[in-house]
């Protein structure tokens, strides 16, 4: 009981509940520290540590998904240093100063921020990625796909990625959300797409009455 208040005044920022817990017996360091971190309590992340939280990288992690720089920097200064955990974080939430931050520190893995910021449709942090050497474009194909971010997806085809890492059905998604906002006059872009569509000859089940992929990728190339 003690350890669900402590957790909870943590995730609420009650730095006197949280008090009240740990004179009760409450001793859930490092789970106060999560919560604390997810919702930027700082003043709660540091009594955490002082009374003996050592997850710090969990922590560090927990700040830069959720874009809280100062706790952040806390964790970092009380020995966080899982650099590449904090940039994958803040590539799929989207935080381009805690990516910056992350890479200051020592953080390399490009490909892993690539597909977290295409999963998260994050344009900027794509491109920050391929700046540093991101270069898995088969990854962040079938993630921008699955999660209908299309621009995103046309700039991975763009640079290599193999459209059979695009699954059928996302793709058949993605050109249907252009047709039913009416995007027809921007198909252009999507040439490539298309042509490789209809070259694959995909068979979908028809199971909603939608139109099938080859006839919606004929729709797309027949407006290029």
């Amino acid at each position: 009981m003690a350890n669900e208040r402590l957790i909870n005044a943590c995730k609420d920022g009650d730095l006197k509940l949280a008090l009240s817990a740990i004179e009760k017996g409450a001793n859930n360091w490092n789970g106060g520290l999560f919560k604390a971190c997810w919702r930027g309590h700082r003043d709660l992340a540091l009594l955490m540590i002082e009374k003996g939280a050592k997850d710090l990288n969990w922590g560090l992690s927990m700040a830069c998904c959720r874009g809280h720089r100062d706790l952040a920097l806390l964790m970092i200064e009380k020995g966080a240093r899982d650099w590449n955990w904090g940039l994958l974080n803040a590539c799929l939430e989207g935080h381009r100063d805690l990516a910056l931050l992350m890479i200051e520190k020592g953080a390399d893995d490009w490909n892993g921020g690539l597909y977290w910021a295409c999963r998260g449709g994050h344009r900027d942090l794509v491109n920050l990625m391929i700046e540093k050497g991101a270069n898995n474009w088969n990854w962040g194909l079938h993630l921008s796909c699955e999660r209908r971010h299309i621009d995103i997806a046309l700039l991975m085809i763009e640079k290599g990625a193999d459209t059979d890492y695009c699954s059928p059905n996302s793709a058949e998604e993605v050109i249907w959300i252009l047709i039913k906002k009416g995007n027809m006059k921007n198909f252009g872009k999507y040439k490539k797409l298309a042509k490789k569509l209809i070259a694959r000859k995909n068979k979908i089940i028809n199971m909603t009455g939608r139109l099938m992929i080859q006839d919606l990728a004929r729709i797309c190339f027949d407006y290029c």
